[in-house]
């Protein structure tokens, strides 16, 4: 949401048709996870901890893209275990 002062007239009419999408929890997550869902774990990782997520974005994008590529690397090393686990029973 905008600073109430510089917010148009259309601003207004989306916020009041629906609150939830602009205001609630709901806008924050699919803001903050907008990028992630075209993550390749995102099934198995669904953004992470929204507060973790959050925290390390204002600190350094960078810290954030490291914590990223780490949950990566083990989410794909545990589900190729998995799969080939499963392939075999």
């Amino acid at each position: 949401m905008k600073n109430v002062f510089s917010a148009s007239d259309e601003d207004f009419k989306q916020i009041l048709s629906a609150p939830q999408k602009v205001c609630g929890y709901d806008a924050f997550y699919e803001k903050t996870t907008r990028s992630c869902k075209k993550c390749d774990i995102y099934e198995y990782c669904k953004g992470g901890c929204i507060a973790l997520r959050d925290e390390m974005m204002r600190k350094s994008p960078a810290l954030f893209k490291g914590h990223c590529a780490a949950k990566k690397l083990l989410i794909n090393h545990v589900k190729r275990a998995v799969d080939s686990a499963m392939a075999q029973i």
